[in-house]
């Protein structure tokens, strides 16, 4: 039923794009994304990459005409939907497109001062160990996943917006990757790190 509602809103959106593109942009923008996430969520990738596609086109209009936190945000949920929805496809090279984006579009925000953590670098660092991982690459999901915990590590020491619970995921990751390379002590040490 969401899907049908949604659908219907994107049609009505379009056609008032159509007619003052100004005024309809970002929420005919927010509606193809909220579809794509509703048709990814739903096992519906190539319906959801085309949405998804037409939401990231819309984005970038809007950063042109003026950068803000607000789009930038939107680009780096939106980047990091497409990555998901490559990686459940297995397709690698474009899942590390849109994980890439995301972390470059990441690294923008630290002018805004954002004091949130998914849109801190860590989250990049893992979704890129997550797709490495899934690749087969280990070497470099290691390397992704390790990035991730001392980012986590430093925000947490430092007070900010780091929570023990994002930590332990990203200590959970490492020891799953360890465990499937037969690394068990390795792995071992970060359960336990997980766990505290």
């Amino acid at each position: 039923k969401a899907l049908i509602y949604y659908l219907s809103e994107v049609k009505v959106y379009e056609k008032l794009y159509k007619v003052n593109p100004e005024k309809y942009e970002k929420v005919l923008g927010d509606k193809y994304f909220l579809l794509g996430r509703l048709y990814n969520g739903s096992g519906l990738y190539k319906e959801a990459e085309k949405l998804l596609i037409k939401a990231r086109a819309l984005l970038y209009k809007r950063v042109l005409k003026a950068s803000n936190k607000e789009v930038i945000i939107k680009l780096i949920e939106l980047h990091d939907e497409l990555g998901e929805l490559y990686l459940k496809g297995k397709d690698y090279k474009k899942a590390e497109k849109e994980y890439y984006s995301s972390f470059d579009l990441r690294q923008d925000l630290t002018d805004y001062n954002i004091m949130n953590s998914y849109f801190d670098k860590s989250t990049s660092f893992d979704n890129l160990g997550d797709l490495y991982k899934h690749w087969g690459k280990y070497e470099e999901s290691e390397d992704f996943y390790i990035k991730a915990i001392k980012e986590r590590e430093n925000l947490y020491a430092n007070r900010l917006f780091c929570s023990v619970s994002e930590l332990a995921v990203s200590y959970s990751k490492l020891a799953a990757l360890y465990k499937e390379e037969q690394r068990f002590k390795e792995a071992e040490a970060y359960i336990k790190k997980a766990r505290c």
